[in-house]
């Protein structure tokens, strides 16, 4: 293994912050019980990976997720919340 490489079974920690994003912007619609943060550190914790900061701004939710490797380090960040309501509707196409 190279120094510095995940083993093949890792979650990348941008698709853990990506989906505990989405969990926390569930939760902030009210469409599943309990806080933002509190689906965001389950969902971090169900991809390997650990919430070290999550800030609600209005109507999103960004979360930043951080995971270690020996004595390396990784954080990736994402941001979610609900579509403006000029969005034009899901589905359908042109």
């Amino acid at each position: 293994m190279l120094v510095g490489s995940r083993p093949p079974r890792w979650p990348s920690p941008l698709c853990a912050a990506e989906a505990s994003a989405l969990a926390a912007a569930v939760a902030l619609s009210g469409k599943v019980a309990g806080s933002p943060c509190d689906r965001a550190a389950v969902t971090a914790a169900a991809n390997g990976v650990g919430v070290s900061d999550c800030v609600l701004t209005g109507d999103e939710v960004t979360v930043e997720v951080r995971t270690a490797f020996g004595p390396f380090g990784d954080k990736a960040r994402a941001t979610a919340g609900q579509p403006p309501a000029t969005a034009p509707p899901r589905g359908g196409g042109p």
